[in-house]
């Protein structure tokens, strides 16, 4: 499948379908190949600092995570001292990281980070929901198959 080859691949294969007008195929494919997304690289937001922050927010897990992140030890310790409870610490620590490293601020970077202070769990939770959808891509793919062949089976008896 021209899908398993690759983004470039994939792309270049759409542009030759749409610039030859093969407006049913271009039209399954753009419908039923799914992309391929490195969630690695998705960008953190404070949806994603939601999800970990009660985990990160016991047992001074924040200050572990915020030296992994590589805030400097001034700026851990002024949360520390500005903040209330763990738990807005926990949000602090994030959220100044995020800011100060913008587009490098990623889940790849958070849950490596994560698993290094030994909150694997948390590290599964951001990634939980994209991971048991990539496991489902053979069933994707078989449903995909699946819907071409009706289609076509469809066209030749309008014909």
């Amino acid at each position: 499948m021209i899908a398993d080859k690759g983004p470039e691949v994939y792309e270049e294969f759409v542009k030759a379908l749409e610039k030859d007008k093969c407006s049913v195929a271009y039209c399954l494919v753009k419908e039923d190949t799914p992309r391929t997304i490195d969630h690695r690289q998705t960008r953190v937001t404070s949806d994603h600092i939601q999800l970990i922050v009660d985990d990160i927010a016991i047992d001074q897990h924040w200050r572990d995570l915020g030296v992994k992140l590589r805030l400097s030890t001034p700026e851990i310790d002024n949360i520390d001292a500005d903040c209330e409870s763990p738990r807005e610490k926990a949000w602090k620590v994030c959220q100044k990281w995020r800011k100060s490293k913008a587009s490098g601020a990623t889940l790849g970077v958070l849950t490596d980070a994560l698993d290094n202070i030994g909150k694997k769990s948390s590290s599964r939770k951001l990634l939980g929901g994209v991971n048991s959808n990539v496991n489902k891509g053979g069933e994707r793919r078989r449903g995909q198959r699946k819907k071409q062949r009706q289609h076509v089976a469809k066209r030749k008896q309008l014909k």
